[in-house]
């Protein structure tokens, strides 16, 4: 195996990167692209790889300036002398120790393994650690050279979003791509060179690889469903907070669909009832967390999540029976839309002293956040829901707006799959509560057509 490792102006991080895979068993060698540094990543790069007793080689890309990640990864797979790859970062620490078997898997499994990772931030003391993540990055990439060549390599004209454009196109060409949930790296987003984790460059970079395949696609009844993938596997994460009297409807309406989901993921968010003694209930798996805001558990909850899709619903609504079989169907049926809302009847319980009814209105489209269903990876690509205080009850919105600019699809299915529960708790429904982040979405979004302010 060769780890490939692009290099710019990485000298206080990458000691620690090179030392950490003196660890591994199974490195043939580690080729350092240079990509124009101006300090000595190179020399400390070669001093640490000889105390540690790794085999070394350099090369430094051409062209004036910087190239970028993509095309020094493509230089050093053009030295590699082994069948196996692996792509690794100059701030990241790997956490392997000895040889993991698994590795062999590639061309056995699959073309590509992936692992997992967890964000750490260089110098903080104490050291701070994330939970495992399954996130695209390249230092989770191990594959072929075969396999990497025949994909055509990394997209030289992405500075960012490289990796998933990568990822997107061995899906399509059919490589398989076998997670392991367990093997395990740290990543560093708070250093210079933490490219990840400014989402908004992944998205506008992969906006070219979203263009292209939606060129390559035949549109409506001129798709060939004989050509479609294998069902999609489905997570359900469901936020709650103090939910306790509508909570166990919202399960209940998941456990009963025609499509079983993979897992049902409920993010406590600092409730103060029972709420998630009532999911554990229901066997479903609960996460907790202190009173963070909605955006902040659908993150979490799609942090955990092993589907390849990931179906969002509030703790007072319910899905109708055939929803995530419906959205299932549209992400399979159109692989160029990275989500899916369908139609949506709102509903209100009205008690009396003699009856209990539930009154709904017509269906009109849902595009609410409990209604959507989104590619997991892309999802986590993406960062996910803004976390801004400001924007606060529109975070849906916000992810919406930022990614459909960059030139991303959403499928809309006339189907009603969601029914939104009307009740006087409602965050939403309170106008003047919702004016400001509305507000702040507005100006979010005239920023996004302007583009970033030029330095």
């Amino acid at each position: 195996m060769t780890v490939v490792m692009p290099v710019h102006n990485a000298e206080p991080f990458i000691a620690d990167a090179i030392a950490s895979l003196a660890n591994v068993a199974g490195i043939h060698e580690v080729i350092l692209i240079d990509d124009a540094s101006s300090d000595n990543s190179v020399s400390v790069a070669a001093i640490t790889a000889n105390q540690w007793g790794l085999r070394l080689r350099s090369a430094a890309t051409t062209g004036a300036g910087p190239q970028g990640p993509s095309a020094s990864r493509n230089l050093g797979v053009k030295m590699i002398t082994t069948p196996l790859i692996w792509f690794f970062d100059a701030d990241d620490i790997c956490e392997l120790q000895g040889v993991d078997p698994r590795i062999s898997l590639v061309g056995d499994r699959g073309d590509v393994i992936m692992g997992m990772l967890r964000y750490f931030e260089h110098g903080a003391v104490p050291p701070k650690y994330s939970k495992p993540r399954n996130p695209v990055a390249p230092g989770l990439l191990f594959m072929t050279v075969e396999t990497f060549r025949a994909t055509g390599g990394f997209n030289e004209s992405l500075r960012f979003g490289e990796d998933l454009d990568l990822v997107a196109r061995l899906e399509r060409s059919g490589s398989i791509i076998y997670n392991i949930e367990d093997l395990i790296f740290f990543l560093s987003p708070t250093s210079p060179l933490g490219r990840t984790c400014k989402p908004s460059w992944a998205i506008r970079g992969l906006s070219q690889e979203c263009a292209r395949s939606s060129s390559a696609i035949q549109s409506g009844n001129e798709r060939n469903e004989s050509a479609m993938t294998a069902p999609l596997s489905m997570s359900v994460v469901i936020p709650v907070r103090d939910g306790a009297n509508y909570l166990l409807e919202a399960i209940d309406s998941c456990i009963s669909q025609t499509m079983p989901p993979l897992e049902i993921i409920v993010v406590d968010d600092g409730s103060t009832d029972h709420s998630a003694e009532l999911a554990r209930s229901r066997g479903v798996t609960v996460l907790s967390q202190k009173a963070s805001g909605v955006s902040v558990a659908r993150n979490l909850g799609s942090s955990h999540a092993n589907g390849d899709l990931i179906s969002f619903l509030d703790a007072d609504d319910r899905m109708t029976s055939r929803r995530l079989e419906l959205h299932e169907h549209a992400l399979r049926l159109d692989d160029a839309a990275i989500a899916v809302v369908g139609s949506m009847v709102l509903f209100e319980s009205r008690t009396s002293e003699t009856d209990s009814t539930e009154v709904f209105s017509k269906p009109e489209l849902g595009s609410v956040a409990g209604n959507v269903t989104v590619r997991r990876r892309f999802y986590l690509a993406s960062g996910g829901q803004t976390t801004e205080p400001e924007l606060a009850g529109t975070e849906y919105m916000e992810w919406y707006v930022r990614t459909t600019r960059a030139g991303f699809s959403v499928a809309v299915i006339d189907d009603v799959t969601l029914e939104r529960r009307i009740h006087d708790a409602n965050w939403t429904r309170d106008i003047t509560r919702m004016h400001k982040p509305y507000l702040a979405l507005a100006r979010k979004a005239i920023q996004m057509q302007q583009g970033p302010r030029q330095t």
